[in-house]
């Protein structure tokens, strides 16, 4: 029961420090919760913002390695081209297996339609621009202005971000597995959102955390 206390305890100290940003995740995820209530968001539009917003969260990564700060000696300045690179190849890689083995493969087969660049920032582009912001404001306030970047580590943040996207896919596909089988109601798919707005509340805490110990 103790450890329960200092646990929540703990999570509550870390919410009241970074407050700002959590409200900020918390209002960006609010966009897709509207698109999907009142203009028509299907699931596949959904998995693709979600997809972009996982780019959204690489791009931001690799502005983490470029500014975190180094002693000047041969070997952190190795470490640090070294995980810019690895990262440049590595985190693109994976995005691409994730949308052309995972989310087009289910539009194609589930939805029996193809998804385009095109066709999500048509329907989905107001949410996207609510995401960079919310992980433009995090990066600006949490690891530039709070000086995370001072005690971050470059090789640690090569996978980083492999925590904050793992547990929104987790989230997401077993949610999609639910939503699929009763054929699409809007109340599952707004669930759906809130849950993945609760993991990425944890996630965004764990990685404060993360990053400074």
């Amino acid at each position: 029961m103790n450890m329960i206390k200092k646990t929540i305890f703990s999570y509550v100290k870390s919410l009241k420090k970074i407050r700002a940003s959590i409200y900020f995740l918390i209002g960006a995820n609010v966009v897709p919760l509207v698109g999907t209530v009142f203009f028509d968001w299907d699931i596949i539009h959904l998995l693709y913002l979600y997809w972009l917003e996982s780019c959204i969260i690489g791009f931001f990564n690799l502005a983490k390695i470029i500014t975190a700060k180094i002693d000047f000696t041969f070997q952190q300045v190795y470490l640090k081209i070294f995980a810019t690179i690895f990262f440049c190849i590595h985190y693109p890689a994976m995005m691409w297996v994730l949308m052309e083995a995972g989310i087009n493969l289910i539009a194609k087969l589930v939805f029996n339609r193809p998804l385009t660049l095109e066709m999500s920032i048509k329907y989905t582009w107001s949410a996207m621009l609510s995401l960079f912001l919310s992980h433009g404001y995090s990066f600006y306030k949490n690891y530039i202005k709070d000086k995370e970047r001072e005690q971050a580590r470059v090789m640690k943040l090569l996978y980083m971000p492999y925590f904050r996207i793992g547990a929104m896919w987790v989230v997401l596909m077993g949610g999609l597995y639910f939503i699929l089988k009763h054929k699409q109601p809007v109340f599952l798919i707004v669930i759906l959102v809130i849950l993945k707005i609760i993991a990425d509340c944890f996630s965004h805490l764990k990685e404060r955390k993360r990053i400074v110990t």
